[in-house]
């Protein structure tokens, strides 16, 4: 779950005047996760993003773990009833999980997460902002017993906070501030369906522009991001994404 503590702020950027065709696709983000120290390659991670008629169809994904050897593949399957997408199955060598969405009047009311007939966890979306952000959502962990409602504010097509309220157990509310650069978002046309089951992600999602976070530098190149460097103590991350107009962060 999200961690309050979690700092974000704007950081600088290499900026390019920001000129991307609103019908560009994220097709590839390729994630690299490196050692410092002798310049070691822990994993990479491989996703490909599947578009028919300006909906996301699938997600291949595909890692690759050095020291093992090993690799690993699953998909990520998108169903839809026109424009909304009404169920999503993640499958891989251990399974699959569904996510079934339910709405009303176009705008989804409510998620759930199973395995097998095992139910996992619930969302319900609660009110929309009059724009048609989502303003409120209630989730329910219920292998865990785990309860919190969230609010979120919108300024100007961004999420700038969310307030994640802790129902069960019962304890202090988290309060996180969301900033953002001036580029628009990678995730441009990705569904909101899973975004409600982690809902920072809301916010990376559904905003107009991409979401700063800490100790991440940014590239940017035809005003799409193409490249997220994240540095820590133990690895370093390298996020490269490529679009349907070619545009690519890749070396």
């Amino acid at each position: 779950m999200i961690l309050a503590a979690a700092a974000l702020f704007l950081i600088s950027c290499h900026r390019d005047e920001p000129t991307p065709n609103p019908e560009t696709r994220v097709t590839q983000k390729y994630l690299v996760s490196i050692q410092p120290t002798g310049d070691t390659l822990m994993a990479y991670t491989d996703d490909y993003y599947i578009w028919e008629n300006g909906l996301l169809k699938r997600i291949d994904n595909t890692m690759y773990v050095p020291s093992s050897g090993t690799t690993s593949s699953n998909q990520t399957i998108f169903i839809y009833d026109g424009t909304d997408c009404i169920e999503e199955h993640f499958v891989s060598s251990n399974g699959t999980t569904n996510r079934y969405y339910t709405y009303s009047n176009g705008r989804m009311t409510s998620g759930v997460e199973m395995r097998n007939s095992d139910t996992l966890i619930k969302v319900s979306i609660n009110s929309y902002t009059p724009d048609g952000y989502v303003q409120s959502l209630s989730y329910n962990y219920l292998r865990s017993q785990l309860s919190y409602d969230y609010e979120f504010t919108w300024e100007n097509g961004d999420m700038t906070r969310y307030i994640r309220h802790h129902i069960q157990p019962a304890g202090e509310s988290d309060t996180v501030n969301v900033y953002y650069d001036s580029y628009p978002n990678v995730n441009a046309g990705i569904p909101l369906s899973d975004a409600v089951f982690d809902p920072q992600h809301i916010a990376s999602r559904c905003s107009k522009h991409n979401w700063l976070l800490s100790n991440t530098e940014y590239t940017y190149k035809n005003g799409r991001l193409v490249k997220g460097t994240n540095t820590g103590s133990a690895i370093t991350m390298y996020n490269y994404y490529t679009y349907s107009d070619g545009t690519t962060g890749r070396e």
